[in-house]
């Protein structure tokens, strides 16, 4: 059984309401006003056009990414959820209001996880193109703590062999002095994990 994906989910709610005559009467109302289908495609840019189908979604209850599925069938008489596969799940994403190059991700009422999740290429690749720079992962430093003490007591200029009596005594570790060199360089060089977008 194949899934039911975010745009067959939208597809089979105007399908379903195909079952309602008060949905079908206006449905051809609106159909009606417009003479569709003599002038088909002009009225995809008629703001007319787009008030009258928006009501419509509105008086059924349904959430906005309905709206392009509406309008196709209003103007051909079917639905397809693969006529546009980037609709109405194409995630919107935008700065934060202090403009600190957080990320929003707009959500629709049917939005699921999986939905999310089979859409993460295209949301990682505009939030990298947004921020201009891809971030690197990051792993979690189970010492970091006692390796930033290290190298406190390393810039204070204690010796290796003594950091190291005073780490393990302190953190009741059991590290050697030859490890000091290691772990202050290990963490210099995690810095690099961490990237910082050039200021616009």
């Amino acid at each position: 059984m194949s899934r039911l994906t975010f745009n067959k989910k939208i597809c089979q709610n105007i399908l379903l309401l195909t079952t309602d005559k008060n949905f079908i009467n206006d449905i051809n109302k609106i159909r009606k006003q417009f003479k569709i289908p003599e002038k088909i495609y002009l009225y995809f840019e008629s703001p007319k056009f787009e008030t009258a189908v928006e009501n419509l979604r509105k008086r059924y209850n349904l959430s906005k990414p309905h709206q392009y599925y509406l309008k196709v069938f209003i103007l051909a008489d079917y639905v397809n959820s693969k006529a546009n596969n980037d609709y109405p799940f194409s995630p919107t994403l935008f700065l934060g209001r202090d403009k600190d190059k957080s990320l929003i991700i707009k959500l629709s009422p049917e939005t699921t996880l999986k939905d999310i999740q089979m859409a993460w290429s295209v949301i990682e690749k505009r939030r990298n193109e947004l921020l201009g720079y891809k971030p690197k992962k990051q792993s979690q430093r189970k010492n970091l703590k006692r390796d930033l003490y290290i190298l406190e007591l390393k810039n204070q200029g204690k010796p290796h062999k003594k950091i190291r009596d005073i780490i393990n005594k302190k953190f009741n570790t059991t590290i050697g002095y030859e490890d000091i060199s290691k772990i202050i360089q290990r963490l210099k060089n995690a810095k690099d994990e961490i990237v910082t977008p050039k200021e616009t």
